[in-house]
């Protein structure tokens, strides 16, 4: 049995964003490069942005995916001790 070690995920929104991206950029490059008459030229640049401007959108997704994570855990366990106090006037320690 094959053992996974990475976050499913993870790789899965990568990968649909570079894939997105690949394709968009792809289409875009399509565009100019006909309208211009350098598809050669214009496929790959747009190849190229749209690659990058994919994988960084899938980066972004996932990092915005771990802080919710990490805030979820964060005020789950509450690592000062702080205790909200229900007496009207009185401060939250």
């Amino acid at each position: 049995m094959i053992r996974r070690t990475f976050n499913e995920n993870k790789s899965t929104n990568l990968a649909i964003s570079i894939s997105l991206g690949l394709a968009i950029g792809a289409g875009i490059g399509i565009a100019v490069g006909t309208a211009t008459n350098n598809l050669a030229l214009w496929m790959s640049i747009g190849v190229g942005c749209g690659l990058a401007i994919g994988a960084s959108i899938g980066a972004l997704i996932d990092n915005q995916k771990n802080k919710k994570n990490l805030d979820l855990k964060l005020r789950k366990h509450n690592t000062y001790g702080a205790m909200k106090s229900n007496i009207p006037g009185k401060a939250n320690l």
